[in-house]
């Protein structure tokens, strides 16, 4: 590890001591947690979690009191504080993904296709009317039938879903329903949904008090399936903030190449290799404590 790091690394911690040098085993008194927290206001924040750990530590057998029962509140804090900015790492990355430029390129293209391409600029649903059918004699109860207009906007659409309600002015909703079509539709056509809500709402109350409101849960049209897109391409097709670099990265990841490690991944990866460096104890106290948690929190004996 380059030895810049190291000297920025004893300058973060020695602004990061709280002066507490007491065991994470036993409790600190009124006064000393007090002065900890004056020393550093963070403190008050982290005290909770540590002393949950040291009670951790308490419960378990000698082996493991002896050998973390000698932490210190000063260097848990230390380890939990702990960070370098972002940029340090910045020349690293680049020496070891020379190529990363060229696929965030390529993933800032991904995204402006999907946004051309995105669901409400493939397809318009407008609605009809509403017709109400009862159920058979054996069936109490009646349900309603819904008509619309699907208009293909780029081309031929190979599968629809989309759900819908009708709104008023205070946003009141009614007639909410659920819709699929299976089958290819390359002009502008006429489908029927049927659904099970109680509503006795004609269709003319609902053109005239009500608006139709429609959401495109998934449209396949040329080659794209929008519900088979990673999460973090339609997050960025819908959202109006530029692309952040780590969103560039997961779109890499995700889409392009499966193997690429992100630069937050790389940025973590580095910390913690210098964390676990400097406090090694400490380091693999919270390790066993996090295997601890996520067996417990799932009830799990992690014997």
């Amino acid at each position: 590890m380059k030895k810049y790091l190291i000297i920025l690394f004893v300058l973060l911690v020695s602004g990061c001591h709280t002066g507490v040098r007491k065991p994470i085993v036993e409790e600190l008194t009124v006064k000393e947690l007090r002065t900890a927290i004056k020393n550093n206001p963070e403190f008050e924040f982290l005290y909770p979690r540590i002393r949950e750990i040291g009670r951790w530590v308490s419960s378990g057998d000698t082996l493991r009191q002896a050998k973390f029962g000698i932490v210190t509140y000063k260097q848990a804090a230390s380890f939990m504080l702990f960070n370098i900015p972002r940029e340090h790492f910045i020349a690293e990355y680049r020496d070891l993904h020379p190529n990363c430029d060229s696929l965030r390129n390529k993933a800032s293209s991904i995204i402006r296709f999907y946004k051309k391409n995105q669901p409400d600029s493939l397809v318009s649903i407008s609605f009809v009317q509403k017709t109400q059918k009862h159920r058979t004699d054996d069936v109490i109860g009646h349900y309603n039938i819904y008509e619309f207009i699907i208009t293909p906007l780029k081309g031929e659409i190979n599968r629809l879903d989309f759900k819908f309600d009708f709104r008023s002015e205070e946003n009141f909703a009614t007639d909410s329903g659920y819709c699929q079509v299976w089958k290819p539709i390359s002009e502008i056509t006429s489908i029927k949904c049927s659904t099970n809500y109680v509503s006795f709402k004609t269709t003319q109350e609902l053109k005239e008090d009500y608006y139709f409101h429609y959401t495109i849960n998934d449209v396949w049209y040329n080659g794209i399936k929008w519900s088979k897109l990673p999460d973090i391409v339609k997050e960025c097709v819908y959202s109006s903030n530029p692309y952040y670099e780590w969103a560039l990265d997961r779109v890499v990841k995700d889409t392009i190449d499966s193997d690429y490690t992100t630069f937050d991944d790389f940025y973590k990866q580095q910390i913690s290799s210098i964390k676990h460096q400097k406090y090694p104890v400490v380091s693999e106290l919270f390790e066993k404590y996090s295997e601890y948690k996520w067996y417990a929190d799932r009830n799990i004996s992690s014997d």
